[in-house]
């Protein structure tokens, strides 16, 4: 059974959940039985509290309980909602059991490398980077095959990174990145996929999100990440969609395709 620290959290307040008071009383019940760890029965009622007002403190009550029963997806699954919905608490708890990240410093001090971890998948991502002499310009870079390459050799200080180095990594391509249809297919794509979140609908939250992310030799799109987000799970649901979409012809240098890192701005504007 897992364990951890329950974090602080604020008295609720019937306005919380509006005018549905049959939402607040399962919700009360469910916070009792976990005060009282019966778990299972918590578990029930939050559930029942939800289907009839999602709230923000159900979601993190729900999440806390579901990592008590080791039920780590669902725990995260619940946890995130929260947070979309502005819950502090669930943000912490979120970035502390559902994403691990460490950063791993080569010898010579020259690159380092991010892994990032999901805990609920064990899914695994790598990021190498040279730093730069200048604070803010580290500079990503790429391995010949670093799919290859097991994790256990990279997580060592001692990896001799330079010996990996894909040497293809250009700074300018002649012929860049194209999506299947061009810029117009991009955005038939974007407009067909995205589905705006629930959430942001209701409370009226629109904005631009920067995404960046990997383009790879082999056209498969990795490394997806929020440079710039806009919050309600609208950053959520511009990770799903890049993560969705199928393989772009590649760049090309000298005759060959390489790897290139793409920045793309996705706004979200509700109709009036």
């Amino acid at each position: 059974m897992k364990l951890f620290y329950l974090l602080p959290f604020l008295l609720i307040f019937s306005y919380a959940y509006g005018q549905n008071t049959k939402a607040l009383k399962l919700f009360n019940k469910g916070k009792i039985a976990f005060e009282s760890k019966d778990y299972l029965k918590a578990e029930s009622f939050l559930q029942k509290s939800i289907k009839k007002s999602a709230s923000d403190l159900a979601y993190y009550y729900l999440g806390m309980i579901q990592l008590i029963l080791d039920d780590t997806c669902s725990a995260c699954n619940c946890l995130l909602n929260a947070k979309i919905r502005g819950n502090s608490d669930a943000t912490i708890l979120f970035s502390n059991e559902c994403v691990q990240c460490d950063t791993i410093n080569y010898r010579g001090g020259s690159y380092f490398c991010v892994v990032t971890k999901w805990t609920c998948t064990n899914e695994l991502e790598a990021e190498f980077f040279k730093r730069s002499k200048k604070i803010g310009s580290d500079t990503m870079v790429f391995l010949e095959n670093d799919s290859a390459i097991n994790s256990f050799l990279f997580y060592s200080s001692e990896f001799e990174i330079e010996k990996y180095l894909d040497k293809t990594t250009p700074g300018i391509v002649p012929e860049v990145p194209e999506f299947p249809g061009g810029e117009s297919g991009l955005m038939d794509f974007l407009r067909d996929n995205i589905k705006y979140p629930a959430y942001a609908r209701e409370k009226n939250i629109q904005g631009t999100v920067f995404v960046r992310f990997v383009i790879q030799k082999d056209g498969k799109v990795s490394h997806v990440r929020v440079l710039k987000g806009a919050g309600g799970g609208l950053d959520e649901e511009a990770i799903r969609v890049i993560k969705a979409m199928p393989n772009w012809k590649p760049g090309i240098k000298d005759g060959k395709p390489v790897n290139i890192i793409y920045n793309i701005p996705i706004r979200f504007i509700l109709a009036g």
